[in-house]
């Protein structure tokens, strides 16, 4: 990265190890809350790709990452072969999002974020591949989040990663 605004590496979060979160939650009857999803009820194709682990070298012997946590729901008479969803329509419910800088060999308190797509001044955005979130700290002492990604084809996030000290 060059300083005096010379060109902005890319932070590139590859897929190290996938590990595909998608709880079922039995669906819901009613209105959505205020501080539900405002994706709540769409359908979801692969949910499997939204979820996982993605993570690349902080450049100081460490890792920053974003771990996606999708949570859908399927219609109480889907039929499914017994073991998987394949085929079953899925609904977006929910989705958390932690965003962390490992500085060690093991996570450590303090160094993940979590944010969730629910109303709320910092809310997870993401359409089409691309994931946004930004929060400007309301109290010192808080870290300032910016994440401005797009996931790309081969299983990568693409753009910008903001949390604290690291920006890249």
């Amino acid at each position: 990265m060059e300083a005096g605004g010379g060109l902005r590496s890319a932070t590139i979060l590859c897929a190290a190890f996938i590990f595909v979160a998608v709880p079922l939650v039995p669906a819901q009857t009613g209105n959505a809350s205020p501080d539900s999803s405002p994706y709540r009820r769409k359908v979801v194709i692969d949910p499997g790709s939204l979820s996982g682990l993605w993570e690349t070298s902080n450049g100081h012997g460490g890792f920053v990452g974003i771990h996606i946590m999708l949570g859908t729901s399927v219609a109480p008479d889907a039929k499914t072969d017994g073991r998987t969803l394949n085929g079953v329509e899925q609904q977006w419910e929910y989705l958390n999002l932690g965003m962390y800088e490992q500085k060690g060999a093991e996570l450590s308190v303090g160094e993940e974020n979590y944010f969730s797509d629910s109303a709320g001044a910092a809310a997870v955005m993401i359409e089409d591949g691309h994931l946004v979130l930004h929060l400007v700290p309301p109290v010192a002492g808080m870290l300032a989040v910016d994440l401005d990604l797009r996931k790309k084809e081969n299983d990568c996030w693409v753009g910008h990663f903001h949390r604290g000290n690291f920006d890249e």
